[in-house]
């Protein structure tokens, strides 16, 4: 290669190691792309998912006259996941350098980055993957195997320290939740939505969520081990939990009977309360004598972001 260009190359590396990608905003208005040291600022632009390519004129970053090509912008369906491959051309050495930013790298106002979700496929583990197809957040899925005994791993004990599911690492704040109904709360707060913000709105859904993780929880998880899971058939383990069950069925129908949902609206005490529910043909069990109880299940079962994350791990 020719001295000069070698020293390009050189020159032309340092110039990228220092490149920092401070701020990226983008819509219908003027895309702003902004380069510490520099700005760049391209014309008015609609964006799609078809891949975009943008060559914007010569400039000097003090090394020689560059090219900048941004290509290509790769959007998933969401809309949330991206990268850029940035790469900066000498067309006088005909050499370049390429390097790749991510949406790890950007800071764009209302932009959140990824939640990751630690689950397995119990109803505890689906409330937190229905709320986050219900609040729209984008999340990674890492399956802990509880049947493996996945949950005591150390690396686990130091997002959970007491090995149950789910939990989430917020990669945005840095922030890490367990407990099913914290999660759910969370989550409500961070978007704004399906927990009301008065007081007596609010209170009215976190009661229903504490009666969720209090009674529906315990009691239908008892009755899910004592009928399916447990080694020895204990006729009084079964009777009194089947009967604490069909109680908590009771308390929902007659909630229900004057409430399209748990607490009025849609909101995280049912999310929190439907894959209980939901299994009560797995546990041998009807709703034909709660028909409120068996019409809200019916409903919420219907919701895109439900029958979503239910699938989930």
């Amino acid at each position: 290669m020719p001295q000069n260009s070698t020293l390009f190359c050189k020159n032309l590396k340092l110039a990228l190691r220092n490149l920092k990608l401070v701020r990226l905003s983008f819509n219908i208005e003027p895309w702003n792309l902004k380069l510490a040291p520099l700005t760049l600022e391209v014309a008015p632009l609609s964006l799609n998912v078809a891949p975009l390519i943008l060559k914007i004129a010569p400039l000097s970053l003090n090394v020689a006259p560059l090219i900048l090509e941004v290509a290509p912008l790769t959007l998933k369906p969401d809309f949330l996941n991206y990268y850029f491959l940035i790469s900066l051309i000498s067309p006088a050495s005909n050499t370049s350098i390429q390097a790749t930013l991510t949406s790890e790298n950007l800071n764009i106002p209302g932009y959140h980055r990824m939640i990751d979700l630690y689950t397995f496929t119990t109803p505890n583990g689906r409330k937190a993957s229905i709320m986050l197809e219900e609040v729209e957040l984008p999340y990674n899925v890492h399956k802990i195997d509880i049947t493996k005994q996945e949950q005591f791993t150390p690396e686990y004990i130091t997002i959970n320290p007491n090995s149950k599911i789910p939990a989430i690492v917020d990669q945005e704040t840095g922030i890490t939740v367990f407990e099913s109904g914290a999660i759910l709360i969370y989550l409500a707060e961070k978007t704004g939505k399906l927990l009301p913000t008065d007081q007596k709105g609010r209170f009215q859904v976190l009661e229903w969520l504490m009666f969720q993780m209090g009674g529906v929880g315990p009691m239908f998880g008892q009755l899910n081990h004592f009928k399916k899971f447990a080694s020895e058939k204990i006729p009084y383990a079964i009777e009194r939990y089947e009967k604490e069950t069909l109680r908590i069925y009771g308390v929902l129908d007659k909630q229900l009977a004057d409430n399209e949902f748990i607490s009025g609206d849609y909101s995280i005490a049912d999310v929190a309360t439907y894959p209980w529910v939901a299994i009560y043909q797995m546990q041998g069990l009807t709703l034909d004598n709660h028909p409120n109880l068996k019409r809200w299940v019916e409903t919420v079962q219907q919701r895109p972001a439900v029958q979503r994350g239910m699938n989930v791990p």
